[in-house]
């Protein structure tokens, strides 16, 4: 009947729209499995008595499809790069820090995953914002991996950084010539603690998620 096809249409539509969301975990096999199980029970269920005879078997659905693709560059204070697609009839792909899996949760790091120029990756696409842009999504290393947060030497840069910032708020203070010597030197405290602070929180980030993955390498006790 109309009502049984319009159902039926409004479900597989549904699928669709999931499979456009799925992770980069579920595979095309099992994807196409949950839609002829999904399709089968619902005829089972709702449309046994429909008159067409329809094919009740319609495993057409297929998930995102992946690409893969060389980090052209990414700008870390921006948040957001670029990637060469291995396809030639796509164009450059844009890529925001929100796109990247990462090995740590955003709940669990105040620091944003980033991409370095040069590297192998995996993504989905979606439409971008401006007109025949595309935008990555659900984007791992190209072997499947999510991007690790602390890369080598992260504390190293993380320290530099710091205490480059801290120079050049030293040196600000001190172009005061006017500027009262005590204030001045508590204006300067106040900078280098907050330093200190910034490169502690840094350590301790490490140091966590060094001790959790030393944990997940450990074989269970029986």
């Amino acid at each position: 009947s109309r009502e049984t096809d319009s159902i039926a249409q409004t479900i597989m539509s549904l699928l669709r729209t999931i499979s456009r969301r799925l992770p980069a975990s579920v595979t095309s096999a099992t994807w196409k499995s949950v839609v002829a199980t999904t399709n089968n029970n619902a005829n089972n269920v709702w449309f046994s008595s429909s008159a067409d005879g329809g094919d009740d078997d319609d495993t057409s659905i297929t998930p995102p499809e992946f690409y893969t693709g060389t980090v052209k560059f990414f700008k870390r204070q921006m948040s957001y790069g670029f990637i060469q697609p291995d396809q030639q009839d796509l164009p450059e792909v844009f890529v925001h820090r929100e796109a990247i899996v990462c090995d740590v949760p955003a709940s669990k790091n105040p620091f944003n995953p980033f991409l370095v120029k040069g590297e192998r990756v995996k993504f989905q696409t979606v439409p971008g914002t401006k007109p025949g842009q595309l935008k990555a999504g659900e984007l791992t290393y190209e072997d499947g991996l999510p991007v690790p947060l602390f890369r080598e030497g992260f504390l190293e840069r993380e320290t530099t950084s710091a205490t480059n910032q801290l120079g050049k708020q030293v040196y600000e203070i001190l172009s005061d010539k006017e500027g009262d010597p005590t204030t001045q030197i508590e204006q300067i405290m106040i900078a280098f603690d907050e330093t200190e602070n910034r490169v502690g929180k840094a350590k301790e980030k490490v140091e966590k998620e060094q001790q959790e993955q030393q944990q997940k390498q450990q074989p269970e006790e029986d």
